[in-house]
């Protein structure tokens, strides 16, 4: 299935997350438990987490299109 060049960036984002703070070398699957399980605390988990959260809302800004009808603005803010 072909991926679009914005989930490209993403999974490239969340990659990144994984290696720097989890020390998960890659989020792709390969095929072995003893790789692509891996033992984390849960402050790195939630340093993690917390980082893609933030990319996620820098990111939003880039796709909300400016101009929008206030009912769709108020729906689009709450997500």
């Amino acid at each position: 299935m072909a991926r679009c060049q914005h989930e490209v960036a993403i999974d490239a984002e969340l990659d990144s997350i994984a290696q720097r703070v989890l020390n998960i070398p890659t989020l792709e699957s390969r095929k072995m438990d003893s790789l692509d399980f891996h033992e984390v605390s849960v402050w790195q988990l939630l340093a993690a987490l917390r980082l893609a959260h933030r990319a996620g809302r820098k990111d939003r800004v880039s796709w909300v299109p400016s101009g929008l009808p206030p009912f769709l603005s108020t729906l689009v803010d709450s997500f």
